[in-house]
């Protein structure tokens, strides 16, 4: 995760990951309103809202309430599920780009998307081609 000041119009960070230098962009209805126009990392203007639910740590609790389940007679996967309610009730929401899956945190109420849709992800798929590969024969492309 990357935390932008909000004066930070134009900037360029480094992938944690691989070291890449990443432009960014950030246009003025971010930082005025409150909600994302267009992402800042890849221009996409389609998003989709989840909550920030720690996925690793829900795993953790369904795996070990199905193993106690046994002793327990099933009532560990009951506690298991109201602890899991309980946080994601907890938890805020995100705003996520389609294109490149940046999140985006902390923004206000009226930035509240719709939730993932597959059928939309399935129609946007073709436009996320780089140009460069959107142009080229299935002969061009690859070793």
């Amino acid at each position: 995760m990357i935390d932008l000041p909000v004066s930070a119009v134009e900037a360029t960070v480094v992938c944690g990951t691989c070291g890449a230098s990443i432009p960014l962009a950030a246009g003025t209805e971010l930082i005025d309103a409150g909600d994302v126009g267009a992402c800042i990392r890849c221009g996409g203007d389609t998003f989709y809202a989840r909550k920030d639910f720690p996925r690793v740590i829900g795993c953790n609790i369904v795996l070990i309430a199905a193993i106690l389940s046994f002793w327990t007679y099933m009532l560990s996967l009951v506690a298991a599920s109201l602890i899991e309610l309980a946080i994601y009730w907890a938890v805020p929401w995100v705003t996520t780009c389609y294109r490149c899956c940046a999140e985006y945190r902390g923004l206000g109420p009226e930035a509240r998307r719709e939730p993932f849709d597959h059928h939309l992800r399935d129609e946007l798929e073709g436009a996320f081609e780089p140009p460069e590969l959107a142009s080229a024969s299935p002969t061009e492309v690859g070793p």
